[in-house]
């Protein structure tokens, strides 16, 4: 929606966008029984106080961080490994088949 210039696109996406984000209560009303949907709606919370204790200081799950941190390790030596050895054979490539 931020990249839409004209008026009717940026209708036509906002409403594309509320379909998207409805869909899936419309197919919960649609497809599950009443039978269900009451059994769903008189199930009781799950009390999470005492697994606030594994969590970082900032409120962030041991877990989520450890796989962002491989992530962004992967993503590093992929492009240690891969890609800039690739680009600076491109660049000499370039160099000389277009001396300057």
């Amino acid at each position: 929606l931020a990249y839409t210039k004209s008026i009717p696109d940026l209708l036509l996406n906002a409403v594309a966008l509320s379909y998207v984000m409805q869909v899936d209560e419309l197919l919960y009303q649609v497809v599950v029984p009443r039978r269900a949907k009451a059994l769903i709606t008189n199930v009781t919370p799950i009390d999470t106080s005492e697994k606030l204790a594994g969590f970082l200081p900032a409120g962030i799950p041991k877990r989520a961080m450890g796989t962002l941190l491989f992530a962004i390790g992967f993503l590093a030596s992929f492009v240690g490994v891969f890609i800039l050895p690739h680009a600076n054979r491109m660049r000499k490539l370039r160099d000389d088949l277009c001396p300057q």
